[in-house]
């Protein structure tokens, strides 16, 4: 009975042997998804680098573009503000070397109040200025014309200033002009039609219907619209050397 036992137990364990060996070699294959083992962790970091390179580039770019522009509204608004009123002091002593300092300081002073009043461009009457007198408080021409602008008594009187004082005369002289640019507003050039009209008078300027022919209001006006081109060029460095030294700067933007 025992040696039965025996036989069954070998035969079973031969029997499962066999049943395993046969399953083995019918299994499926596993999937191997990747090809090859990729280093995730470094592979993040170089991503990770590079994206924070690029964001770091991109944000030097926008405050650089913030700077700017910032920079430009600054010289922009100081450049509103800013008058020409050490370029007219140069000016006039340039056009009469013995002028005292104070006496050029007053004048600009007068020509840029006189010139906002009535809304005329304070080179033009510089420049006009310059023509008339040459920048002499006192100067009086053979004809009667007196001071800087180079009223005639009648004219001062009808304009309510007293000539032989610089600043109203200056006064006198811008609204005068302030007058004929509104009159000849309507025509393509009221600065021209203007200055002819203060040396031969609205009414030569009406009769000819634009600069008279007569060769010294030609020349007179050729020569102040140059020197006033001049004068706004000197004006225009001026204006940029101050902003260069008074402007908005960058150490002084985004602090902290």
């Amino acid at each position: 009975m025992f040696r039965v036992l025996v036989t069954i137990a070998v035969l079973c364990w031969g029997v499962y042997g066999v049943l395993g060996s046969l399953a083995e070699e019918h299994r499926p294959q596993p999937t191997h998804w990747f090809s090859r083992v990729v280093p995730v962790g470094d592979k993040a970091r170089e991503l990770l680098a590079a994206g924070h390179s690029e964001y770091r580039e991109r944000q030097k770019e926008r405050v650089q573009a913030l700077r700017d522009a910032h920079i430009e509204r600054e010289r922009k608004r100081l450049a509103a503000q800013w008058a020409p009123r050490e370029t007219l002091i140069r000016i006039a002593c340039q056009y009469n070397e013995s002028l005292s300092l104070a006496r050029a300081e007053q004048i600009a002073d007068a020509i840029l109040s006189s010139s906002e009043r009535h809304d005329v461009d304070p080179l033009l009457v510089a420049a006009l200025i310059a023509q008339e007198s040459r920048f002499r408080p006192s100067a009086i021409s053979p004809g009667g014309a007196v001071g800087l602008g180079q009223l005639l008594p009648g004219t001062a009187g009808r304009l309510g200033v007293n000539p032989y004082s610089p600043v109203e005369n200056v006064e006198g002289c811008t609204k005068y002009l302030a007058t004929q640019l509104r009159k000849w507003n309507h025509a393509s050039a009221p600065a021209h039609l203007a200055l002819a009209s203060y040396n031969a008078g609205p009414g030569a300027v009406e009769q000819y219907g634009g600069v008279p022919p007569y060769s010294i209001t030609r020349r007179y006006v050729q020569k102040i619209t140059h020197r006033r081109e001049q004068f706004s060029k000197q004006a225009r460095t001026d204006r940029d050397r101050w902003l260069s030294a008074n402007g908005p700067k960058y150490s002084e933007l985004f602090e902290g």
